[in-house]
């Protein structure tokens, strides 16, 4: 992934395919900010969605979960990949909580950051919105892309 989005600013969110609470929400917001990325002709900005179920969510779930929120691989990338590689990234590089949890025998929820990171061309995090913020996650990347 490092070598993908090397030089690159990018914003990342955290969601999972079996999810029917808020991950749809995070998904469409995202492909509003696609939409906006094309509109505004932003280069070198890319989105990056993380499984926060990498057990259940393959590349190819997680190809058709893209598709149904219309998803261009050439700006939106869909990530997944063993368990103890997502947790590392997600929990200890982003600081987003990443859980799952049982609600009885026969389901689970997982608890996951809702929030749309925005990551600068090295690496660096430079800032944490929530859904209601989409305005200011606007002028925070169109600030970054000017630096």
């Amino acid at each position: 992934m490092n070598t993908d989005l090397a030089g690159t600013t990018w914003i990342a969110n955290f969601v999972y395919t079996r999810c029917s609470d808020i991950c749809p929400m995070l998904m469409q917001k995202m492909s509003g900010l696609q939409d906006l990325i094309q509109k505004r002709g932003w280069h070198n900005l890319k989105l990056v969605t993380f499984s926060a179920d990498p057990l259940n969510d393959t590349p190819e779930t997680l190809k058709a979960y893209g598709d149904r929120f219309g998803v261009d691989d050439s700006e939106w990338l869909l990530l997944t990949g063993p368990l103890e590689e997502v947790e590392k990234s997600v929990i200890r590089g982003f600081k987003i909580t990443m859980l799952k949890q049982s609600t009885d025998l026969n389901s689970f929820s997982i608890l996951h950051g809702d929030q749309f990171v925005l990551v600068d061309a090295h690496g660096k995090i430079r800032g944490y919105y929530s859904q209601s913020d989409m305005q200011k996650l606007e002028k925070g990347i169109e600030q970054l892309l000017r630096e």
